[in-house]
């Protein structure tokens, strides 16, 4: 027997809230409104065709992406880390994280989240984005560059160890 669309949001509404939240840089409004929007997107293709795994985060990727107004191809790679400069981590928390997302082009934010978060494959990930597998790492380059700046603006104030 089928799981009606009810079942899989229940199932699912945690994981795609969190997505929601990242790609909306930790901003709860902006969150529920997309998440919201995505599942008023999904409906009237539930019945059509038989969902399959990583669905309804496919479907919130598309409304975030439409609503950014953003393809992969707006989203250069990073040189170097200037754009973090000025953020102020005292230490890695979930709201910082998000805040920090916010600063990433929205194709890499998104491309993040499918690949590092919800560990898609960089093919599912580029069929997604409507990328090739290239194009998705290029992408997560602003992971590394992210990454990096908080690791060492959290060695500078004291405030975590890295070995």
């Amino acid at each position: 027997m089928q799981e009606t669309f009810e079942e899989i949001v229940s199932r699912e509404l945690s994981g795609l809230y969190n997505g929601a939240l990242f790609l909306s840089a930790g901003d709860g409004g902006r969150a529920e409104s997309l998440l919201e929007d995505a599942l008023v997107r999904a409906f009237p293709d539930f019945g059509a065709v038989p969902p399959r795994a990583g669905w309804l985060d496919r479907v919130l990727v598309q409304e975030y992406l439409e609503q950014a107004d953003a393809r992969p191809a707006n989203a250069v790679p990073p040189t170097d880390p200037l754009p973090f400069a000025g953020m102020a981590l005292a230490g890695v928390t979930a709201d910082a994280f998000h805040r920090a997302a916010g600063l990433l082009p929205p194709a890499a934010r998104v491309a993040i989240w499918l690949v590092v978060l919800r560990r898609w494959s960089y093919g599912d990930a580029a069929d997604a984005l409507g990328t090739n597998r290239d194009g998705v790492v290029s992408l997560l380059a602003w992971r590394d560059a992210l990454l990096s700046v908080t690791l060492a603006g959290a060695r500078r104030r004291g405030s975590a160890q890295v070995n």
